[in-house]
Formats: C-alpha cells, structure tokens, sequence
C-alpha cells in the first residue's frame, strides 16, 4: 500500500547560483546533504574566499558529478551569510534521525 499524497513529504531543492555584476549566469549547481559541503580558505583569510563542492548536472548527458568551486566575497557580513545559509540548508536536507 502506497502512502497517500498528503502523507508524503514533499521534495525540497536549494540551489547555489552565481551571475556576474550584470546578471549573466557563471554558475548554478545543487545543494545535496550527501556531497555538498563548504570550508573558508584559512590563508586567504584577507579575501573573504570559501571552497565549496556541489552537486552539479551535465545539461548534454544528465550526469551527476560534484564540482568544487571558489567563492570570492566582497564583505565578510556578505560571507558569513552564505555560510549561514549555505549550513542551513544542509541541515534541512539531512534525514530526520
């Protein structure tokens, strides 16, 4: 016996993208609890950089694969909130325990 639909939860996707200052779009992988994951650059401090690997599918052959990516920031405030959400959407992706 299948569930119904109002007893299934539903599916959630969050999204990393990066456009250029006129909005081309650079880069646009997915967030998954399984691969994503995300760490600053300790000797690049002076540049407000994080390193983070995402799940990222081939438009041509819909291959998964992860890709690692730098981030760089203008401001650390600016920074600090794409960790925070960045980490917050992990953890809303994990399975319940």
């Amino acid at each position: 016996m299948e569930p119904s639909s109002a007893d299934k939860k539903p599916t959630i996707i969050y999204y990393v993208v990066f456009k250029n200052a006129i909005g081309k779009l650079l880069y646009k992988s997915e967030i998954r609890a399984k691969d994503s994951r995300h760490r600053r650059i300790a000797e690049k401090v002076f540049k407000n950089q994080v390193k983070i690997a995402v799940a990222y599918q081939d438009e041509e052959t819909k291959a998964w694969s992860l890709e690692y990516c730098l981030v760089n920031f203008n401001r650390n405030d600016d920074l600090e909130e794409f960790e925070k959400s960045f980490t917050e959407a992990l953890d809303s992706l994990k399975p319940d325990q």
